[in-house]
């Protein structure tokens, strides 16, 4: 009876780990579950060759096992970073987006910026836009296109991969042909 009662414990225990870690942290969580079952695993042996479990000793270890599943949970929390978006367009008319983002690339934050919409073709370098806010930049049609740049220099990378960081100014610049 004490076997059955002490698994249910332990399998709750594992559920509440899993859940305390988040979603994005599956292989963590995994790690905790695993080492607290195998800590369980010692006790019920031990137990069964003793017939006697000293609750005490499985309640600290389950304990230590949440705590360490708290540790690492919170040292993977995401980092809210707060940036600006400047929209240029054709016109020379400027829109611009203060929005707090806990993303790591720019595209990311784009996407969850409400109002302002984007668009453009995939490859295997990632998006390349060419529509901001409905208006189109079509470069093969005469060799307009959409600059990014961030903190006033000219971004080094597509949206898909340029590292967004706390206070950084983006702009996105209509550029017609020289």
């Amino acid at each position: 009876m004490k076997k059955k009662t002490l698994s249910f414990v332990l399998a709750m225990i594992a559920a509440m780990a899993l859940a305390m870690t988040g979603c994005g942290q599956a292989e963590e969580a995994a790690s905790s579950v695993s080492s607290v079952v195998e800590s369980s695993e010692t006790v019920v042996e031990s137990s069964e060759e003793s017939k006697e479990v000293e609750e005490s000793s499985v309640e600290e270890t389950v304990e230590e096992s949440v705590e360490e599943s708290v540790e690492e949970s919170s040292e993977d929390e995401v980092v809210v970073k707060a940036i600006s978006i400047e929209v240029i367009n054709k016109a020379g008319e400027s829109q611009k987006y203060e929005i707090e983002t806990g993303t790591e690339f720019l595209r990311q934050a784009m996407e969850n910026t409400v109002g302002l919409t984007f668009g453009g073709s995939e490859s295997e370098y990632g998006m390349m836009v060419d529509t901001v806010n409905d208006e189109r930049a079509d470069y093969t049609l005469d060799g307009a296109y959409w600059a990014f740049y961030v903190n006033g220099e000219y971004c080094m990378f597509g949206v898909d991969a340029q590292p967004v960081t706390d206070g950084d100014a983006f702009s996105i610049v209509y550029t017609p042909a020289q």
